[in-house]
């Protein structure tokens, strides 16, 4: 399974820097990640609904608390 977003935010390729370090210990799914300027694209894959489910909020959360710090 897998689910693919295209997240808009302030700095995308910082906010992919400071995620990478924590997607690095997670056995429940796989992230991939690219960032350009406008966008941060993540694609979350795994074996079943409830870790897709896990990898997105993960991901959403991450970002939201990454956007606040910047803003800050």
């Amino acid at each position: 399974m897998r689910a693919k977003l295209e997240l808009d935010v302030v700095s995308p390729d910082l906010i992919k820097r400071a995620i990478e370090v924590d997607q690095d210990s997670s056995s429940l799914f796989e992230v991939s990640m690219d960032a350009d300027k406008a966008c941060l694209e993540v694609e979350v894959e795994t074996n079943s609904v409830s870790s897709l489910r896990a990898g997105v909020n993960t991901i959403l959360r991450l970002v939201k608390v990454s956007e606040k710090t910047m803003r800050r």
